[in-house]
C-alpha cells in the first residue's frame, strides 16, 4: 500500500537513492529552489529517460525559466473543483501569465464550492522549495506554505496536502491513477520528445484519476469525489516567446479518458497532442491527429487579439478500426478563472465513439497571446 510519508522528502536518507535512480544524471533527482533566480544560464531536459518521469526538468533556473507541477480534481457534480499548481519561476520569467512576483517559489490554489462560489489564492514559500524524485514519481515541499505532495515511484498514487490553516487551507487531496502516463507524441518510454512546442516541455503523469478531496478552505468545507489529473510543464525560454495560444484540457467521457493540448506558435503554426485511453489502456497517444476548436460568438481559429473567451470546444480524433472517429463537445458549467486572453473552465463533455454516446465531466483552459 502506498504510504506518502515514505516518499515525502527526508533529504538525508533519499538523496543517494534519488540520484542513483536517475537515467539522466545531469538533472539531479533532488533540487532545492531558492526564492530568487540564478544569474547564469539555465538548462532543460527535453528528451525522455527510462525513469524520472515526474522529476525536475530544469537545472539552475533563471529569470527566463519555469518548472511547475499541476494537480486538479473535478467533482462528479461538474461544479466542485480544486486545482493546485506548484511553481518554480521568477519575476519577469517566461511564464508571465501569472503575476509579477519577486518570490519565484509559490503555490497557486483555485477552485469552486458545490454552490458555484469560487476561491483563488497564492501561497509563497518563505525560504525555499524542494522537489525529490524516486523512480518515476516525485514529492515536493514549498516551505512556509504548508503545501506539499507525495507521489509513488510508479505514478499510481499521489497525495496533495495543504497544512496551512493560518493561510486558510487545511486538508488532503488523494489521487489514484486510472490511465497510463504519456509524453506529447507517445506513451511513456525513453528517447521520446517531451516538447509540445519548441522550448516547452510537457509530461502527463496522471491523465485520469479517481480522486477524493477533503478540505477546509477559509472556514468552509470542500469535500467531494470525482476525477483528477496531474502533469508538469517547463521551459528555459520565456513562455510567450514559444506560445502564441493553446487549448488544453482533460475529460472522462464514459469509459474513455481524454487529454488534449492543441497549441500554436507565435507565428500560428499548429502542434496538437492527443491522448485517449479506454478503461486504462492507451488507444491513442500521438501528435497532430487530434483537432480542438473553440465555439461561440466572436471566436476564431487561429485566435485573434480581440476574441471573446470561447463558450465551449469541439474535439475530433480518428481512433481507426471499428471505433473510427471520436467526437466530443465541451460545454462550460463554470469559469473558474477568466481574464482577457485566458480562461479556465469546468463543465460537461458529450460525445460519440464507435456509434455509442457517452458523457462526463471535463476541465480545460485557453491561452491567447495574439
Amino acid at each position: 500500500m502506498f504510504s506518502p510519508s515514505i516518499y515525502l522528502l527526508s533529504l538525508p536518507s533519499v538523496l543517494g537513492l534519488a540520484l542513483a535512480d536517475q537515467a539522466c544524471p545531469r538533472i539531479p533527482g533532488i533540487q532545492v529552489y531558492a526564492t530568487t533566480p540564478n544569474e547564469g544560464p539555465s538548462e532543460g531536459r527535453f528528451t525522455s529517460c527510462e525513469n524520472g518521469f515526474d522529476s525536475p526538468k530544469v537545472l539552475a533556473g533563471n529569470a527566463s525559466s519555469y518548472d511547475w507541477w499541476y494537480f486538479d480534481a473535478i467533482g462528479t457534480d461538474g461544479v466542485s473543483s480544486l486545482a493546485v499548481a506548484y511553481f518554480v519561476e521568477a519575476n519577469k520569467s517566461g511564464f508571465t501569465v501569472t503575476e509579477n512576483f519577486t518570490n519565484r517559489d509559490f503555490v497557486q490554489i483555485s477552485g469552486t464550492f458545490p454552490n458555484g462560489t469560487s476561491f483563488s489564492d497564492f501561497l509563497f514559500a518563505d525560504n525555499n522549495a524542494i522537489v525529490s524524485a524516486m523512480g518515476d514519481g516525485s514529492s515536493g515541499l514549498w516551505n512556509g506554505t504548508g503545501a506539499s505532495w507525495a507521489g509513488s515511484p510508479d505514478l499510481s498514487e499521489y497525495l496533495i496536502t495543504l497544512d496551512a490553516g493560518h493561510l486558510g487551507y487545511k486538508g488532503t487531496f488523494s489521487m489514484h491513477s486510472v490511465a497510463p502516463p504519456h509524453y506529447p507524441c507517445s506513451p511513456k518510454r525513453a528517447n521520446e520528445t517531451m516538447e509540445v512546442l519548441l522550448g516547452v516541455g510537457w509530461a502527463n503523469s496522471i491523465p485520469d484519476a479517481d480522486v477524493t478531496v477533503q478540505m477546509t478552505i477559509h472556514g468552509s468545507t470542500l469535500s467531494f469525489i470525482g476525477t483528477g489529473y496531474h502533469d508538469k510543464n517547463w521551459g528555459v525560454i520565456p513562455f510567450t516567446d514559444a506560445v502564441g495560444a493553446w487549448y488544453w484540457g482533460h475529460a472522462r467521457m464514459g469509459p474513455y479518458s481524454l487529454v488534449w493540448l492543441d497549441s500554436l506558435t507565435p507565428s500560428a503554426d499548429e502542434h496538437a497532442s492527443g491522448y485517449v485511453a479506454y478503461q486504462g489502456q492507451i488507444l491513442h497517444a500521438e501528435c497532430n491527429k487530434m483537432k480542438v476548436r473553440p465555439t461561440g460568438s466572436n471566436v476564431h481559429f487561429p485566435p485573434q487579439g480581440n476574441d471573446s473567451l470561447p463558450e465551449g470546444f469541439t474535439i475530433e480524433v480518428d481512433l481507426g478500426g471499428e471505433l473510427g472517429l471520436l467526437k466530443a463537445e465541451l460545454a462550460s458549467n463554470l469559469a473558474t478563472l477568466a481574464k482577457p486572453g485566458y480562461g479556465r473552465w469546468i463543465g460537461t463533455v458529450n460525445g460519440t465513439v464507435g456509434g455509442l454516446d457517452y458523457e462526463g465531466v471535463a476541465g480545460y483552459e485557453m491561452f491567447n497571446f495574439f
